[in-house]
Order: C-alpha cells, then sequence, then structure tokens
C-alpha cells in the first residue's frame, strides 16, 4: 500500500510578503511575512505587525495548490491577538489574506 505524500507549501507562497490589511472597526495597518517551506503542523514562517508593535509565528494547518491556512501565535508585543486563524490565497502573484472573525483583508506583494 503507497504511503501518502504529506502536503508541502506550494512553492509560489515562499518567500518574504508585505501589503497594507483592512480590519473591520480598525485604522488600516501593515503586515510582513516571511514563509518557508514545511508542512502540516509546522511553524512555517514569521509575521510582524509593525503599527500594532507585535510579531509572532504561523503555523500551517492545510492547503491546496493556491491556499493555505494557519494559525498566528503571537509571541511579541501585546497589540495583537494570540491564536488566530489566518487563510492565505496565491492569485495574480499577490497573496490575499483573509480573516473570518474579526473581518480582515489584505493584499500582500513580494518583497
Amino acid at each position: 500500500m503507497p504511503v501518502a505524500t504529506p502536503y508541502k507549501v506550494p512553492k509560489g507562497f515562499l518567500g518574504t510578503w508585505r501589503g497594507p490589511i483592512d480590519q473591520d472597526g480598525s485604522k488600516d495597518y501593515s503586515v510582513i511575512v516571511t514563509i518557508s517551506s514545511g508542512i502540516i503542523g509546522d511553524s512555517l514562517g514569521t509575521v510582524e505587525y509593525p503599527e500594532l508593535q507585535c510579531g509572532g509565528i504561523w503555523r500551517l494547518e492545510s492547503g491546496t495548490t493556491n491556499s493555505i491556512r494557519v494559525t498566528e501565535l503571537i509571541d511579541t508585543g501585546s497589540g495583537c491577538i494570540d491564536t488566530v486563524p489566518i487563510t492565505l490565497i496565491l492569485q495574480d502573484s499577490q497573496l490575499r489574506y483573509y480573516i473570518d472573525s474579526p473581518k480582515v483583508r489584505g493584499t500582500l506583494q513580494r518583497s
């Protein structure tokens, strides 16, 4: 019986991304994220929110060829909510950033 190959983050996601974030009921802010290779359960990147003075890591939860779902774990600063699920969609050489609650949206560019 063949062994299933574990999901790996597609190469198109890898690298450093940055861009503006729009959060309902809040002033816009920016994000800088660096995504590394990884499999489900791995810490696959670092995230920083300069204006909020906080940052942390992203843990990979699931993925497809054009989207990944991570859990954000804040480990520096106190201006961010910890343990937040985020969906990232690779579209037209941009990374779309989505949080359902509170409603947060962003479009990140490779830097």
